[in-house]
């Protein structure tokens, strides 16, 4: 429910309004400390992941506005939209920053809560650098871990492309990847250009598809590949 409200706030134009009247109050100065508290105080009544989905599309839209600063809004809602009350304790994985960092936190989960695939949030790094952490964790894992990458729609066709193509291999043996682009029409273009170059990846979507209506093959993206997950 937070994906399709914060996706309805992108789209319509609300968020680049909360946008313009936020950095009316603070100035873009102070535009990161405003998304460390807002997150803050949204994340007490409600779970972390919801208060991440409402404000990446806010996220978004105010780098957009600034031309800067893209992933220090985002580490600061992380930072800002969890650990209060009793949920308040060390954190015990370090910084997420790097391929070797985050195959390290993986591994460690796996080891911790024995997990049997992997979804990594990506569209926060460059896309070399996720590409390369995806690598790095089948090489750690090999194929007994299924992997699958969700960007939250941040990337372009041309890069959902790209790093479809470069992860062939390690997003196969029951992964997929998620939500690369905006949009069913965007879903779609990025469908059939893989298919275009033999790659056979599964798309899903939690975020283009918000409705059985919808839940259909996209015209010309070639055999229906799109899950709701």
């Amino acid at each position: 429910m937070a994906s399709i409200i914060g996706k309805t706030m992108l789209e319509s134009g609300a968020a680049e309004k909360i946008v313009r009247s936020t950095l009316k109050l603070t100035g873009i100065k102070h535009a990161p400390l405003t998304f460390l508290s807002s997150s803050f105080f949204i994340g007490i009544p409600v779970f972390f992941d919801t208060v991440f989905y409402l404000m990446v599309p806010l996220v978004k839209a105010m780098a957009f506005k600034i031309g800067k600063n893209y992933l220090l809004l985002i580490l600061c809602i992380t930072a800002g939209g969890g650990g209060e009350g009793e949920d308040l304790r060390d954190d015990e994985y370090g910084e997420a920053l790097t391929p070797e960092a985050l195959t390290k936190q993986v591994k460690a989960m796996i080891s911790k809560y024995g997990f049997g695939s992997v979804k990594f949030k990506a569209g926060v790094l460059e896309p070399e650098l996720e590409i390369e952490t995806i690598k790095l964790i089948r090489q750690e894992f090999g194929i007994d871990i299924p992997l699958r990458i969700d960007p939250n729609s941040a990337w372009t066709v041309e890069t959902s492309v790209m790093v479809g193509r470069s992860l062939a291999e390690e997003l196969s043996n029951g992964g997929y990847l998620e939500d690369p682009t905006a949009g069913l029409e965007g879903m779609g273009a990025v469908r059939k250009q893989l298919l275009d170059l033999g790659v056979d990846t599964p798309l899903a979507s939690n975020v283009a598809v918000t409705s059985f209506a919808l839940k259909r093959a996209t015209p010309g993206a070639g055999p229906p590949a799109l899950c709701q997950s």
